[in-house]
C-alpha cells in the first residue's frame, strides 16, 4: 500500500502546516490565559479563530490520510481476524498462507512483527530458522505447538523442543502433517548430532538425559513426562507403527489440563487414574479400527472410575470402541455422581452401557449420543434409550446411505434441564467399505418399525431425504404410527409414494403444518424415465392439491402449508387455497389471497 509522490507531498505539507498553527495556538493560549502580556486585543479573538480552524484542519486531514490513520491496535486485530479467517478451525496455520500480509507495507510489517500473537502457534515441522524466528517473535507469551513423530528431530534438537513446551498451553502430537509437506519452511537442513540436555529443562522440567533416551521408541507422546504448568489442551495421534507396543505416560503432573484428545492410545490398566484431576473434557477414539476386526474395548469400571478422578468432568465421548462389561465381583458397589458431566458420546451401546446409567447419576446432563451398529438386522434398543425415544416431542432424522440418526431433544423432568439425544444406527460394512457393500441391503424397513414405534409422543418431525428412497424405504414404514404429528418438514426429494401416503384417513390425523423444501419434483431417479420435466411438475403439483383435498374432505386437512417457490410456479393457486388456510414459501413469504398466479421461473 505504497503512497504516491502526490499524496506523500500532501501529508508533508500538511504536517507542516498543524505544527505551525500548533505552535501559535499555544502562544494565543498563554495571551488568552494572562500569561504573557501583549496588549494588542486580535490576539484575543485570534485564540477563539485558531481553535475552530484546528478542529476544521483536524477534520479535513482525517479524508486525506488512508488506512494508516488507524490506530496500531485496530489493524492488528484486523490482520489477527484475516490470519485467523485463513487459519480455519486448525490449530495452527503454516507461515506460507499468511506472511504476504507482511508484503504490503512497512507498517503492517511492524505491527506483525511487535505483536506476538501472530507468533504463538508453532509447527515443529518446520526448519530450525523459521522455528527461531517464531521464538523471538513470540516474546514470553504462551505457545501453541504441534510436533512430529520424529525420534531423529527430537533428539538433535531436543532442548529448543522442551523449552517451547514449558511454555505450552497446547500440544498437538500427529504422526504427519500433510498440509504443509510442499511448504519451503518443512525443508529440513542436514540435522545437528543430539547435543546433552540443558540444566535449564533439567531444573525446570524435570527432564534427564536418562529419561529422554525414552522416546527412541518413535512416539513423541513420551515427552509428556515433563512439567508443563501452562498446558490446558493436549491431542495426541499414536496411528503409527509403534503404537501397539507402548502406552501413554502419566498425565497427573499436568495440573492445568483442561481439555485431552486421544486418537488410537493405548490405555492400559487403570488408565482413568493418569489424569489430572483438572480434567473437563475428554475424547478417546479411534479412527483406525478396521472393521470387521474386533473394536477396541473401554472398560466400564475405568469411566466410572475416571467420573470419581475427575470430578470436574463436562464432557466425555468414546468413539470406535465398545463399552465392556466386567464380572460381577468387579462391579462398582453403589452409584457415584457426575455432578459436572453434561456431554456424554459412546459408540456402543450394549447391556454395558445400562450398567454405566446405573452406576453413574449425572443430574445436569444434557447431551447424549448413541451408536448402534449392526451387520443384517438391527439388535433391540437398550432400554434407556427406549425410555428416553418414549419422552420426545420433537425429532429429527436423516437418512444416509449407511446410517439413520435421530435427534430428539427434550427435558429431564426432575430438574427441568434441555436434554438433546442423539441416535445413530450404523449399517457397518456399507459405512466401512461402501463400495464393496454397495449392493448389499440390509433391512432398513426392519430398523424404522423398531425405532419410529419409540416415539409415540412425537410431534414435530424434520426428515432428511438424501438416500431415503435408495435406502428402499416407503412411506407408510414411516408414517403408520405418527398418531400424535402436528407439524412435518421434509428436506430432499419426496418420491411418489408420499402423497398417495399422506391422503389415507388414518395416518397422521392431527398434522397441521405441513414443510416441503424441496425445489425439486417428486419423483427421485429410480422413478424418472424419460418424461417431460413440464409434465412431472404438473404432476407433483396435482398430486399435493389431491392430497390437501382429501384430507380437507375427511375433515383433516392441513391448515398451513409452506412450500419451495418452486412448487408454486406455473399454475393457478386459487384452488390449492381452497384447501389449506395459509399459504407461505420456505423463505417466509406469505402467498396473499389476491395471488392467483405465479409465473414459472423455468
Amino acid at each position: 500500500m505504497e503512497l504516491s509522490a502526490q499524496e506523500q507531498s500532501l501529508q508533508i505539507s500538511m504536517a507542516e502546516l498543524m505544527d505551525v498553527l500548533e505552535r501559535t495556538l499555544n502562544d494565543a493560549r498563554q495571551v488568552e490565559n494572562g500569561s504573557r502580556t501583549i496588549h494588542a486585543p486580535i490576539f484575543s479573538e485570534m485564540s477563539l479563530y485558531l481553535n475552530l480552524a484546528s478542529a476544521t484542519l483536524n477534520q479535513i486531514s482525517n479524508l486525506h490520510i488512508p488506512i494508516g490513520r488507524l490506530p496500531d491496535e485496530v489493524v492488528a486485530e484486523i490482520l489477527l481476524a484475516t490470519v485467523s479467517a485463513i487459519m480455519g478451525n486448525g490449530p495452527l496455520i503454516d507461515p506460507c498462507h499468511w506472511e504476504h500480509l507482511m508484503h504490503v507495507c512497512s507498517r503492517w510489517t511492524r505491527i506483525i512483527r511487535e505483536d506476538s500473537r501472530f507468533w504463538r502457534s508453532i509447527n515443529f515441522a518446520w526448519n530450525q530458522t523459521t522455528v527461531d524466528r517464531y521464538l523471538s517473535l513470540c516474546k514470553d507469551g504462551s505457545l501453541s505447538l504441534q510436533m512430529p513423530s520424529s525420534a531423529q528431530f527430537l533428539l538433535a534438537y531436543k532442548n529448543l523442543l522442551l523449552r517451547s513446551m514449558w511454555r505450552a498451553k497446547e500440544i498437538n502430537i500427529i504422526t504427519s502433517d500433510d498440509q504443509s509437506k510442499k511448504c519451503t519452511h518443512n525443508l529440513w537442513s542436514t540435522f545437528n548430532p543430539p547435543s546433552p540436555i540443558s540444566s535449564w529443562s533439567i531444573d525446570r522440567l524435570g527432564v534427564t538425559e536418562a529419561v529422554f533416551s525414552g522416546i527412541r521408541s518413535g512416539c513423541t507422546a513420551e515427552l509428556l513426562i515433563a512439567s508443563m504448568p501452562n498446558l490446558t489442551k493436549l491431542m495426541v495421534h499414536c496411528s503409527h507403527s509403534t503404537a501397539p507396543t507402548h502406552s501413554l505416560p502419566p498425565l497427573q503432573h499436568l495440573s492445568s489440563l483442561v481439555t485431552l484428545e486421544l486418537y488410537d492410545c493405548r490405555l492400559e490398566g487403570e488408565w482413568n487414574c493418569i489424569f489430572p484431576a483438572s480434567l473437563r473434557h475428554l475424547l478417546l477414539a479411534y479412527p483406525a479400527y478396521l472393521y470387521p476386526t474386533p473394536k477396541p474395548g473401554v472398560s466400564i469400571v475405568n469411566i466410572i472410575g475416571l467420573m470419581t478422578h475427575c470430578p470436574s468432568l463436562n464432557s466425555l465421548d468414546v468413539a470406535g470402541a465398545i463399552i465392556t462389561s466386567v464380572p460381577q465381583a468387579l462391579q462398582p458397589r453403589g452409584t457415584i455422581t457426575a455432578q459436572q458431566l453434561r456431554r456424554l458420546v459412546v459408540s456402543d451401546t450394549s447391556s454395558a452401557f445400562d450398567l454405566l446409567s446405573h452406576f453413574v447419576h449425572a443430574p445436569l446432563l444434557s447431551e447424549v449420543h448413541h451408536t448402534v451398529p449392526f451387520i443384517d438386522r438391527m439388535p433391540p434398543l437398550p432400554a434407556h434409550l427406549s425410555s428416553c425415544m418414549a419422552q420426545a416431542s420433537h425429532a429429527a432424522i436423516e437418512f444416509r446411505f449407511s446410517t439413520i440418526t435421530y435427534t430428539y431433544p427434550g427435558t429431564r423432568s426432575a430438574l427441568d434441564i434441555t436434554c438433546k439425544h442423539v441416535l445413530s444406527i450404523v449399517c457397518e460394512p456399507k459405512l466401512h467399505y461402501p463400495d464393496e457393500f454397495r449392493d448389499v441391503e440390509p433391512d432398513w424397513t426392519q430398523v424404522v418399525d423398531q425405532t419410529i414405534i419409540q416415539l409415540a409422543k412425537l410431534e414435530h418431525l424434520t426428515i432428511e431425504l438424501d438416500h431415503w428412497h435408495a435406502m428402499g424405504l416407503r412411506w407408510n414404514t414411516l408414517l403408520a404410527n405418527m398418531n400424535s404429528l402436528v407439524s412435518l418438514d421434509l428436506h430432499g426429494v419426496i418420491g411418489e409414494d408420499f402423497f398417495t401416503t399422506l391422503s389415507s384417513s388414518n395416518l397422521c390425523p392431527r398434522l397441521s403444518f405441513l414443510c416441503i423444501r424441496t425445489s425439486d419434483h417428486m419423483r427421485t431417479e429410480k422413478d424418472c424415465g424419460p418424461s417431460n420435466p413440464t409434465n412431472l411438475w404438473e404432476q407433483s403439483r396435482s398430486r399435493l392439491l389431491t392430497c390437501l383435498n382429501k384430507r380437507k374432505l375427511k375433515g383433516r386437512g392441513v391448515q398451513t402449508l409452506a412450500i419451495n417457490d418452486r412448487w408454486l410456479t406455473g399454475w393457478n393457486l386459487s384452488r390449492l387455497r381452497s384447501c389449506v388456510e395459509r399459504i407461505e414459501s420456505t423463505k417466509g413469504r406469505v402467498v396473499d389471497a389476491d395471488v392467483f398466479l405465479v409465473a414459472d421461473e423455468v
